[in-house]
């Protein structure tokens, strides 16, 4: 299918409700380019401006790679799809060490970001932590700097909002100090209570408290709200927990639903509790709530039930 790609940028781009300018703003290209592309006049061989492309739309990464190369290669219908995605995939390897922002940093255990994410939300907002109330996660950005003196960062932190940001979100160093963005409409949806956004947010805060000497040390290299899962993101023989995308949603889930909270919450809930009262509680996903319970079971079980 020559038109493959084009069909399949469009789409996405459709999809997000995204606009040609804004996604050749992320790709740092004109609006012609875009385009071009979608309407099947040209099929970028950069393959840096592939993965901006993949990242910006949320699209894998590795399918956009094999569609780039079967849509620049004439008499390959012969070819089958499993080739191709293996070509997509070799390429995408090649290319992430260079293209990629931060995609490996220290390693840190499930309970030590814990203990660091549940001291830090107890050191902000410890009346919701005792009460088992929803974490007010925007309040933390914008108070950032508070965040940034009980976390002992090294720099100050800002977070704003966006209207030019293509991605979700992003975390960077910038000019002495830390910034979280947020596009504006993530930021509007997570203050009005939605629990994806929100737990974006306290993601971006993860990546600042966990990640600042990484941020520091490639002196503004950027994480980028992405579609690539943390493991997919991880060179071949890297252990997931050296993903920092793990590491900020390890963080995240913690911050917003700190052990003391969900014991409060189980307690008052009683025969009632579940992960969707969970989820309703501490202004999160189902699928959020369901993994930070299941992480905790072993920790709440002794205490709910000593014998």
């Amino acid at each position: 299918m020559a038109d493959s790609l084009a069909i399949m940028i469009q789409e996405a781009r459709k999809k997000l409700k995204m606009t040609q300018a804004q996604v050749a703003a992320a790709i740092e290209r004109s609006k012609t380019t875009v385009v071009d592309i979608e309407r099947g006049r040209t099929v970028p061989d950069d393959a840096r401006i592939l993965l901006r492309l993949a990242q910006a739309l949320r699209l894998d990464a590795a399918e956009l790679f094999a569609r780039a190369l079967r849509d620049r290669t004439s008499g390959n219908e012969h070819i089958p799809e499993d080739v191709w995605r293996y070509l997509g995939e070799s390429l995408l390897l090649r290319v992430l060490p260079e293209a990629a922002e931060i995609d490996v940093c220290s390693p840190r255990s499930y309970k030590v970001i814990e203990a660091i994410a549940e001291a830090l939300a107890d050191d902000l907002f410890p009346m919701q932590v005792e009460d088992g109330a929803a974490i007010p996660v925007f309040d933390a950005l914008v108070h950032a700097e508070a965040v940034a003196e009980k976390a002992n960062l090294e720099h100050s932190l800002r977070a704003t909002a966006s209207r030019e940001l293509p991605e979700e979100a992003r975390t960077s160093f910038e000019d002495g100090t830390f910034v979280v963005q947020l596009r504006a409409d993530a930021w509007e949806r997570g203050e009005a209570g939605e629990g994806r956004f929100r737990f974006t947010a306290a993601h971006e805060i993860g990546h600042v408290v966990l990640h600042q000497h990484e941020l520091l040390k490639t002196g503004g290299v950027v994480f980028r709200d992405t579609v690539c899962s943390a493991s997919e993101r991880l060179r071949p023989g890297v252990p997931i927990y050296q993903s920092p995308e793990w590491q900020a949603n390890v963080f995240a889930a913690c911050f917003l639903m700190p052990t003391k909270a969900v014991r409060r919450y189980l307690r008052r809930a009683q025969d009632r509790a579940s992960a969707e009262g969970l989820a309703e509680t501490f202004g999160v996903s189902l699928q959020a709530a369901r993994i930070r319970l299941d992480k905790l079971i072993s920790k709440l079980l002794p205490e709910e039930n000593p014998a």
